[in-house]
């Protein structure tokens, strides 16, 4: 259950900055401005204090999007 959610929380991300979504990517995700290794895709992942922010969509796929 858990690869399944996020195999499809990763192709959603996809979608999102491919705009195969209506959707802009700078609603959800900020991207890392570091210029070291990595994708040009990569994101900053923001610190989240709260539970219910740490779990949401858009910081609990980062860890696994920056992924090189």
């Amino acid at each position: 259950m858990e690869t399944r959610r996020l195999r499809g929380d990763l192709i959603e991300v996809l979608k999102i900055f491919k705009g195969f979504d209506n959707i802009k990517y700078t609603q959800f995700f900020t991207m890392s401005d570091t210029g070291l290794r990595g994708h040009k895709l990569k994101n900053y992942k923001p610190q989240a204090h709260l539970d219910i922010r740490k779990y949401f969509f858009s910081i609990r796929v980062i860890e696994e999007w920056n992924v090189e």
